[in-house]
């Protein structure tokens, strides 16, 4: 059985690039959010963005 060492909770660009990082540094990362697919706001805001 995998053992997590860090949750990550929102996987907005924020818990993504923390997520990363912390794989990077050899910790075994779960990354949480309540929307079925990653980027935060960011994909919200896209669509208005020119």
């Amino acid at each position: 059985m995998e053992q997590t060492e860090l949750i990550v909770i929102g996987a907005g660009p924020g818990g993504i690039q923390a997520a990363k990082i912390a794989s990077e540094l050899g910790l075994e990362v779960t990354l949480i959010d309540i929307q079925p697919s990653a980027g935060g706001q960011y994909f919200k805001t896209y669509e208005v963005l020119p």
